[in-house]
C-alpha cells in the first residue's frame, strides 16, 4: 500500500455543496428583479445602473457555469478513484 488515499465522499460532498452555492447565487432575488432604469428619475443613473446590472448578470452566468463545470469535475474524479480501487481490489482477490 503506498499510503495515498483519496476519500470520494468528500470530493463528491464538495461537488455538491458547489451545485447547491451556484444554485443559491442563480435563484438569488437580486437576479430576479431588475430596476426599472426610468423611476430612478435620471437617465445617466438609470444607464448606469442598467449596464452594471447587465454586466453582473454576464458574471454571474460565467461564474454559474465555471463552477457547474468544477462540480462536474469532482464527480468525474470521484469516479475514477472509486474505478481505481475497486480494480485495485479486484487484483488483491485475484492473486490472494
Amino acid at each position: 500500500m503506498s499510503g495515498f488515499a483519496v476519500d470520494t465522499r468528500e470530493l463528491r460532498g464538495a461537488a455538491g455543496s458547489v451545485r447547491a452555492e451556484v444554485a443559491g447565487l442563480v435563484g438569488s432575488p437580486t437576479l430576479r428583479y431588475r430596476a426599472d432604469p426610468v423611476r430612478l428619475g435620471h437617465e445617466g443613473l438609470g444607464a448606469a445602473l442598467a449596464g452594471f446590472d447587465d454586466a453582473a448578470r454576464v458574471g454571474i452566468a460565467a461564474l454559474a457555469a465555471d463552477a457547474s463545470e468544477f462540480a462536474r469535475r469532482l464527480d468525474e474524479t470521484a469516479a475514477a478513484y472509486a474505478e481505481a480501487d475497486a480494480e485495485a481490489a479486484r487484483r488483491s482477490d485475484e492473486h490472494g
